[in-house]
């Protein structure tokens, strides 16, 4: 059993559980998943969003037609969900678009009370309304 961690054999655990100690399958999956999320953040992620559980939005958004929406806006709205908070510079990362789109799609997004917008400069926080501190 010991060989199946990566814990240092000249030391004896008795609870080696409780400090996060992984099997060395979950290590190694762990690190291709992060490889492969630090060469390709775009790839990686529009192609793990998909397989995420689906997202509850709030009361107000539910009630909110979402149709219109392109994939990058609903991508960045499970982003806040899971974030709290997204910045231009972040979905420009996240989906390899131009400042001057991600600021269009972030201002659709908040003339359609989809989204809020704290701050007035480059480095304001759109957040899910309600959700002033930018908390998840």
């Amino acid at each position: 059993m010991r060989e199946l961690f990566l814990l240092d054999p000249d030391v004896v655990y008795l609870n080696h559980g409780s400090f996060g100690a992984c099997p060395r399958t979950v290590f190694e999956r762990y690190q291709a998943l992060q490889l492969e999320l630090e060469c390709e953040p775009v790839a990686f992620i529009a192609r793990m969003l998909p397989t995420l559980p689906p997202f509850d939005l709030p009361t107000q958004l539910q009630e909110t037609d979402l149709s219109g929406l392109n994939s990058r806006q609903r991508k960045a709205l499970e982003y806040v969900r899971q974030h709290g908070s997204i910045t231009r510079a972040e979905y420009v990362n996240l989906f390899g678009v131009s400042e001057r789109q991600a600021s269009r799609d972030l201002t659709e997004l908040v003339e359609g009370n989809i989204l809020t917008r704290q701050g007035r400069t480059t480095s304001a926080q759109y957040t899910l309304p309600g959700k002033p501190d930018g908390m998840p």
